[in-house]
Protein backbone atom coordinates (compact mmCIF):
# COMPACT_ATOMS: atom_id res chain seq x y z
CA UNK A 1 0.00 0.00 0.00
CA UNK A 2 1.50 3.34 -1.28
CA UNK A 3 1.81 6.28 1.77
CA UNK A 4 -1.59 8.03 -0.15
CA UNK A 5 -3.73 5.33 -0.25
CA UNK A 6 -2.83 4.94 3.47
CA UNK A 7 -3.52 8.46 4.38
CA UNK A 8 -7.06 8.13 2.88
CA UNK A 9 -7.60 5.20 4.72
CA UNK A 10 -6.78 6.84 8.07
CA UNK A 11 -9.58 9.01 6.76
CA UNK A 12 -11.83 6.40 6.99
CA UNK A 13 -12.13 6.52 11.11
CA UNK A 14 -14.05 8.73 13.47
CA UNK A 15 -11.22 11.20 13.68
CA UNK A 16 -9.85 12.96 10.95
CA UNK A 17 -8.26 16.24 12.06
CA UNK A 18 -4.86 15.97 13.85
CA UNK A 19 -6.34 19.41 15.49
CA UNK A 20 -8.96 18.15 16.98
CA UNK A 21 -11.85 19.93 15.56
CA UNK A 22 -14.91 18.83 14.79
CA UNK A 23 -15.77 17.96 11.05
CA UNK A 24 -18.87 19.66 10.11
CA UNK A 25 -19.37 17.71 7.03
CA UNK A 26 -18.51 14.01 8.62
CA UNK A 27 -21.42 11.99 10.46
CA UNK A 28 -21.67 8.87 12.91
CA UNK A 29 -24.60 6.36 12.15
CA UNK A 30 -25.16 4.32 14.68
CA UNK A 31 -27.60 1.59 14.62
CA UNK A 32 -27.11 0.41 11.75
CA UNK A 33 -28.86 -3.13 11.05
CA UNK A 34 -26.04 -5.82 10.51
CA UNK A 35 -26.42 -6.51 6.71
CA UNK A 36 -26.80 -3.14 5.96
CA UNK A 37 -24.70 -2.22 3.16
CA UNK A 38 -22.87 0.89 2.01
CA UNK A 39 -25.41 1.46 -1.41
CA UNK A 40 -28.28 1.29 0.98
CA UNK A 41 -27.22 4.00 2.96
CA UNK A 42 -25.51 6.10 -0.03
CA UNK A 43 -29.79 5.59 -1.58
CA UNK A 44 -30.73 7.17 1.74
CA UNK A 45 -28.06 9.77 2.87
CA UNK A 46 -27.66 11.08 -0.66
CA UNK A 47 -31.58 12.65 -1.03
CA UNK A 48 -30.10 15.47 0.97
CA UNK A 49 -26.53 16.43 -0.90
CA UNK A 50 -23.40 15.45 -2.38
CA UNK A 51 -21.53 12.44 -0.60
CA UNK A 52 -17.53 12.03 -0.53
CA UNK A 53 -17.65 9.02 1.04
CA UNK A 54 -19.60 6.49 3.29
CA UNK A 55 -18.53 3.36 5.54
CA UNK A 56 -19.60 1.31 7.52
CA UNK A 57 -17.08 -0.41 10.34
CA UNK A 58 -16.84 -3.81 10.01
CA UNK A 59 -14.00 -6.50 11.59
CA UNK A 60 -11.29 -6.74 9.16
CA UNK A 61 -11.47 -10.56 9.19
CA UNK A 62 -14.84 -11.58 9.44
CA UNK A 63 -16.78 -8.80 7.57
CA UNK A 64 -18.98 -8.76 10.97
CA UNK A 65 -21.06 -5.17 10.72
CA UNK A 66 -20.12 -3.07 14.24
CA UNK A 67 -23.34 -1.73 13.57
CA UNK A 68 -22.32 1.52 13.07
CA UNK A 69 -20.22 4.18 10.29
CA UNK A 70 -19.71 7.30 8.47
CA UNK A 71 -21.05 9.37 6.01
CA UNK A 72 -18.81 12.45 4.87
CA UNK A 73 -20.20 14.99 2.87
CA UNK A 74 -19.39 17.31 0.58
CA UNK A 75 -20.76 20.20 2.37
CA UNK A 76 -21.74 21.10 5.92
CA UNK A 77 -25.39 22.36 5.26
CA UNK A 78 -25.71 18.32 3.36
CA UNK A 79 -24.15 17.45 7.37
CA UNK A 80 -26.84 19.23 9.06
CA UNK A 81 -30.58 18.52 6.62
CA UNK A 82 -29.27 14.70 7.17
CA UNK A 83 -29.20 15.15 10.75
CA UNK A 84 -32.61 17.07 10.50
CA UNK A 85 -34.24 14.53 7.99
CA UNK A 86 -32.64 10.94 9.53
CA UNK A 87 -31.67 11.17 13.19
CA UNK A 88 -34.50 8.76 14.51
CA UNK A 89 -35.61 7.09 10.87
CA UNK A 90 -36.57 3.62 11.28
CA UNK A 91 -34.44 1.35 8.78
CA UNK A 92 -34.81 -2.55 8.81
CA UNK A 93 -36.43 -2.06 12.28
CA UNK A 94 -34.01 -0.37 13.61
CA UNK A 95 -33.76 3.61 14.86
CA UNK A 96 -30.44 5.07 12.83
CA UNK A 97 -28.79 7.61 14.97
CA UNK A 98 -27.67 10.38 13.45
CA UNK A 99 -25.24 13.23 14.55
CA UNK A 100 -21.89 14.93 14.01
CA UNK A 101 -18.50 12.64 14.32
CA UNK A 102 -16.28 13.94 17.07
CA UNK A 103 -12.58 13.51 16.84
CA UNK A 104 -11.09 11.13 19.54
CA UNK A 105 -9.23 12.89 22.37
CA UNK A 106 -8.87 12.25 25.91
CA UNK A 107 -11.82 15.26 26.92
CA UNK A 108 -14.37 12.44 25.07
CA UNK A 109 -13.01 9.74 27.50
CA UNK A 110 -15.71 8.55 29.91
CA UNK A 111 -18.11 11.29 29.44
CA UNK A 112 -21.46 9.14 28.37
CA UNK A 113 -23.48 9.32 31.77
CA UNK A 114 -25.71 6.35 32.85
CA UNK A 115 -28.68 8.02 34.81
CA UNK A 116 -31.61 6.09 36.76
CA UNK A 117 -34.36 6.41 38.96
CA UNK A 118 -35.62 9.94 36.63
CA UNK A 119 -39.55 10.49 36.34
CA UNK A 120 -41.35 9.07 33.85
CA UNK A 121 -42.47 11.43 32.02
CA UNK A 122 -38.76 13.59 31.84
CA UNK A 123 -38.67 15.34 28.62
CA UNK A 124 -35.09 16.47 26.72
CA UNK A 125 -35.99 19.71 27.90
CA UNK A 126 -35.32 18.50 31.25
CA UNK A 127 -32.15 16.90 30.43
CA UNK A 128 -31.00 19.75 29.31
CA UNK A 129 -31.86 21.73 31.86
CA UNK A 130 -30.43 19.48 34.62
CA UNK A 131 -26.92 18.60 33.30
CA UNK A 132 -26.61 21.57 30.15
CA UNK A 133 -25.19 23.63 33.19
CA UNK A 134 -22.00 21.62 33.72
CA UNK A 135 -21.25 21.39 30.32
CA UNK A 136 -22.06 20.95 26.48
CA UNK A 137 -24.72 18.26 25.83
CA UNK A 138 -23.29 16.31 22.97
CA UNK A 139 -26.14 13.55 22.95
CA UNK A 140 -29.02 12.84 25.24
CA UNK A 141 -31.22 9.59 24.85
CA UNK A 142 -33.99 8.65 26.92
CA UNK A 143 -34.74 5.04 27.15
CA UNK A 144 -38.85 4.63 26.01
CA UNK A 145 -40.90 1.02 26.42
CA UNK A 146 -40.87 -0.44 23.43
CA UNK A 147 -44.25 -1.42 23.61
CA UNK A 148 -45.65 1.82 25.49
CA UNK A 149 -43.26 4.75 24.11
CA UNK A 150 -43.45 5.89 27.35
CA UNK A 151 -40.21 6.68 29.74
CA UNK A 152 -39.00 4.23 31.29
CA UNK A 153 -36.58 6.83 33.84
CA UNK A 154 -33.37 5.84 32.41
CA UNK A 155 -31.14 8.39 30.21
CA UNK A 156 -27.50 9.05 28.57
CA UNK A 157 -26.06 12.16 28.44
Amino acid sequence: MNGQQRKVNEKDGAGDSSENQMDRTKLIINYIPQFATEEELSDIFSQVGQIENIRIMRDFRTGYSYGFGFVKYAKPEYASKAIESFNGMNFRNKRLKVSYSRPPGQDMKDSNLYITNLPKNVTEEDIDKMFGEYGEIIQRTILKDKITGLPRGVAFV
